[in-house]
């Protein structure tokens, strides 16, 4: 998608236009995109060629912002601060709608000061002024112009040992100049020591950095209260920090303007009363000092810097393809992080053997299974249920003794008299007249019932 069909933020997005035409040519466009990349809109969250729109908490109409109504209310029933956290939060909501309010720094000083360190919280006159006229301003719904490509555009800046600000303003539709945006940046305790040639220049630089995105690829003024910086641009040596700070002015389009101090009053406040404001909570700096000085937190951060430092050691460079300790000694560098993943792995194989050796036990063990049921059904099919015999029956039973004396002789031996029948096919049989008077137990498979039709015969 082109740079200025749609804005868009995070799954949100607005199609600018100037009348309706404009506006469904871009529409279609953006449809067409969406259907190609297999983008869907959900139809409920959508509004179509509206002339007012609220978006993240601003509200768009005819070329204006301000802001979102919902937003100033939130900020009109804000309850008088009686803590320093209170007027902490207040600060943040009002500081939302900062590059509406002009000198805005300025008018929230009071209740910046009580938020600093070791200043005692004293809610009294002026801190109220400043409360309620920060109310005020936002419930009038300050309006700021919005950015158009090819208007005339000028910067003012101006700067302060205490800071330094900045107004983007274009022509609008009546030819009058109106704000776009404003910016204020307190000084660092290092920037305070720079000379004010030093601190216009800064200005400058960090409002070009603020407004980039407005500024770059379009013609604008720079309009300072600054003679020398007119003429910085012009010299050929320069100090180096000034020097450093003119190659960001190369890839800008601008000219310089030098207006006196005294029709630079707008920017002038933004400078000495800066929007940023530095905050120190007591409770917060003594839990930090606290955890820097405890000892178990000393040792967590020797442990890891130890291991972070060992890394980087044995980390292959991008440039080099080696890592520094294989420059320095040749060889590779053993981590006690390898030992202990090589004992791990090792575990892991261990458990995956023993696995693997369990389920070839237990296939093993169904395969003899299966193999002993299909024997089984085999035996069976030549086997047959042994008769079941009563007592007094006669029986005849085969003879478990061969050898080359007895092979002519009678296979059964009998008859004899079952005295008593057991479980399991098991009989007791007398021992008969001819044989021993010892009764024995026998299994009724090797027997026959006595006088069964055979060609065997019997003997004794």
């Amino acid at each position: 998608m082109r740079k200025g069909v749609v804005i868009i933020y995070m799954d949100d997005l607005i199609i600018p236009a100037k009348d309706e035409k404009e506006g469904l040519e871009k529409l279609k466009e953006v449809l067409e995109v969406a259907s190609k990349y297999g983008l869907e809109m959900k139809f409920k969250k959508c509004q179509f060629l509206r002339r007012k729109l609220e978006f993240l908490g601003h509200v768009v109409e005819n070329g204006t912002i301000r802001p979102s109504i919902a937003k100033t209310i939130a900020v009109k029933k804000f309850p008088v601060p009686t803590t320093v956290k209170q007027v902490q939060s207040f600060l943040g909501l009002t500081g939302y709608f900062r590059k509406f309010i002009p000198a805005y720094s300025q008018i929230a000083k009071p209740l910046s000061d009580l938020t600093r360190k070791d200043n005692p919280f004293m809610f009294e006159q002026p801190q109220m002024e400043a409360f309620e006229k920060l109310k005020k301003l936002l419930s009038e719904s300050p309006v700021l112009s919005i950015f158009q490509q090819g208007k005339t555009t000028e910067l003012h800046t101006d700067a302060s040992q205490q800071g330094y600000g900045a107004v983007l303003l274009q022509e609008a539709e009546d030819g009058k100049l109106h704000p776009v945006q404003y910016m204020s940046q307190k000084t660092t305790p290092a920037e305070e020591k720079y000379s004010s040639y030093e601190l216009e220049v800064l200005a400058v630089v960090n409002a070009l950095k603020k407004f980039r995105t407005y500024l770059l690829g379009n013609h604008f003024k720079i309009i300072t209260d600054c003679s020398a910086f007119q003429k910085t641009m012009d010299k050929k040596d320069l100090v180096t920090r000034i020097a450093r700070w003119a190659l960001l002015l190369e890839e800008y389009d601008y000219e310089i303007v030098h207006r006196s101090g005294q029709r630079m009053q707008h920017v002038d406040a933004l400078s000495r009363y800066p929007v940023t404001i530095i905050t120190s909570d007591t409770l917060t700096a003594r839990l930090q000092r606290a955890q820097q000085e405890d000892e178990n937190i000393q040792n967590l951060k020797s442990l890891i810097g130890t291991n972070n430092q060992r890394i980087l050691n044995s980390t292959s460079n991008r440039s080099t393809k080696w890592s520094p300790f294989e420059l320095l000694t040749g060889v590779t560098m053993r981590n006690k992080e390898d030992l202990y993943l090589r004992n791990l792995l090792l575990e892991e194989m261990v458990e995956e053997l023993q696995e693997q050796r369990n389920q070839l036990r237990q296939d093993a063990k169904r395969n003899i299974q299966k193999i002993q049921a299909e024997n089984k059904r085999t035996y069976d099919r030549k086997r047959k249920k042994a008769p079941r015999y009563r007592k007094g029956d006669l029986v005849a039973i085969q003879r478990t003794q061969f050898g080359s004396g007895l092979k002519l002789r009678p296979k059964f031996l009998g008859p004899y008299k079952i005295i008593e029948v057991k479980p399991r096919d098991r009989d007791v049989r007398d021992g008969g007249p001819k044989q021993t008077e010892v009764n024995r137990e026998a299994f009724q498979c090797p027997m026959k019932e006595f006088g069964a039709k055979t060609s065997e015969a019997y003997g004794p």
